[in-house]
């Protein structure tokens, strides 16, 4: 379920989702009036490192009725496409995925994000690209115990 607000070109400018997660076309993600931090790591205490994974904001829900709190974690790029934002039609592709047709993985703008296939070459590009930019991150945190993390499959190119 989510609900709109729409300017006066008839386009959502923001849609509220029922997690209480509100999405804008810009790729910002609010809970209530405050703004969410996009994250892209978490730590690995079994690893004792750092490690970079798809972008994600975390936020609190309360259950009533068991009268506590809970923190939970949901990719933005999935965020964008439940509000509607990733241009393009998901269904016409094999295996769809989001393309940041900017080669940028941390940009959200509705404008930057369109459906493709995995086989597609811009999604290669930027898959291996996104890849790049992680295991330099994950180098940057870790220092030589990443080499271990860059041989696994998602820290390598397609």
């Amino acid at each position: 379920m989510k609900e709109e607000s729409r300017n006066s070109k008839g386009n959502a400018r923001q849609v509220k989702l029922n997690n209480g997660l509100t999405v804008t076309k810009s790729g910002k993600v609010y809970k209530g009036k405050s703004v969410c931090e996009v994250g892209n790591c978490i730590g690995d205490g079994d690893l004792d490192m750092r490690v970079p994974i798809e972008p994600f904001v975390e936020y609190e829900v309360h259950h009533r009725q068991w009268k506590r709190y809970e923190w939970k974690r949901i990719d933005v790029d999935k965020l964008m496409e439940i509000a509607g934002y990733v241009n393009g039609n998901k269904e016409q592709f094999k295996d769809p995925a989001i393309l940041h047709k900017d080669n940028d993985w941390l940009n959200f703008n509705s404008d930057n994000l369109e459906w493709t296939d995995r086989s597609d070459p811009r999604y290669r590009e930027y898959h291996n690209r996104k890849v790049d930019d992680m295991n330099a991150l994950g180098r940057k945190l870790n220092g030589d115990k990443w080499n271990y993390m860059e041989k696994q499959a998602r820290f390598q190119h397609i």
